[in-house]
């Protein structure tokens, strides 16, 4: 029996890097020339994967890539956990027991991809990456690696820098123009062109505080009445000096509310909290600023394992939120991605 040529997605999430690779040519669709496995332990992600792809190859925990040891594998492609490395944890690096930085080393050595990429966030640890994959590959005789730097923000309405270690050749990302007012589902106003990070811990919800003090948890203003959201709208600008934030004066019905006394590092504008109205991202707009279809991960098929055995159950928000932050941007996979016909 010959066998087709495969893509290995390993820590794959809810897959996203399989629309990356029909994005640029790989044809791992059902009747396609690659075979598509992927790799994931967490149960939703793994089950939006399975409805979202029935035909791709489910194996679960990473640690078992070495079942495909003797495959002919085209492409190996991994975004390995991230909290170990990024600043919004403690950083421990290998010490940190999610790290998978090894596993990704010994897939790399043991399935010999003839393309690979890999990706995490901005970290110190991005040149001990490096030189371990690029070991591997010298003792193979291959050509190193290379590392890029992109920032989602090019190609979506997120600003998300990450880090890419590949064998792929490919040019800078183009400029697309998209900013955050584009991809919501109302006309609720933005102050900034570039959502903030969304990462996995989205779902825990924000404040005003951690928003303006802490640049964190996207949020955007609105006032349409929704029971469920705060709004607010801009009626002009107070006579401050310092960022164009503090000097908004923001009204619901048309009347201002009642601007303090500025103080504190930040000079933040003082408003009643009953005037002052927003709400979080939904999930549907999350998966925009991924650049994935829209309602992607709102459904997923569950395994024996978790007791549903073929049934498509809604995925909650909270589950939707984190595993889109913990994922890739689509846009930015694709377009590395077609640098393997280039």
């Amino acid at each position: 029996m010959t066998h087709k040529k495969i893509v290995v997605s390993l820590c794959g999430g809810t897959d996203s890097a399989y629309l990356s690779c029909l994005d640029a040519g790989i044809d791992v669709s059902k009747d396609g020339e690659y075979e598509y496995h992927t790799f994931e332990t967490d149960k939703y992600a793994s089950a939006v994967s399975r409805y979202q792809i029935p035909h791709a190859i489910h194996h679960g925990d990473a640690n078992g890539w070495d079942k495909l040891k003797g495959r002919d594998v085209f492409l190996l492609i991994a975004g390995f956990p991230c909290q170990p490395y990024s600043v919004a944890g403690k950083q421990l690096g290998t010490s940190d027991s999610r790290d998978l930085s090894e596993v990704m080393y010994d897939a790399l050595e043991g399935l010999n991809p003839e393309f690979y990429l890999f990706e995490n966030v901005e970290s110190k640890a991005k040149f001990d990456w490096l030189t371990r994959i690029n070991l591997i590959r010298r003792q193979k005789g291959w050509s190193d690696a290379q590392m890029y730097t992109h920032d989602s923000a090019k190609v979506s309405a997120q600003s998300r820098k990450r880090v890419y270690i590949t064998n792929i050749p490919h040019n800078e990302l183009a400029d697309q123009g998209i900013v955050l007012q584009d991809i919501l589902e109302d006309d609720s106003m933005t102050d900034r062109d570039k959502s903030y990070c969304v990462d996995a811990n989205y779902f825990k919800g924000g404040s005003m505080k951690m928003y303006f003090e802490k640049s964190r948890r996207q949020v955007v203003f609105n006032d349409k009445g929704h029971p469920h959201w705060d709004k607010c709208k801009q009626v002009g600008e107070a006579d401050l000096k310092g960022y164009d934030i503090i000097k908004r004066v923001y009204s619901r019905h048309g009347k201002s509310p009642t601007l303090t006394t500025m103080q504190g590092g930040w000079r933040m504008p003082k408003v009643e909290t009953d005037k002052l109205h927003w709400r979080a991202l939904t999930p549907l707009e999350c998966e925009r600023l991924q650049t994935l279809p829209d309602l992607w991960t709102q459904y997923g098929e569950f395994d024996h394992k978790h007791g549903y055995l073929g049934e498509v159950r809604p995925i909650s928000n909270s589950q939707r939120y984190k595993m889109i932050g913990n994922g890739f941007t689509r846009a930015v996979i694709s377009h590395i991605l077609e640098g393997v016909y280039t």
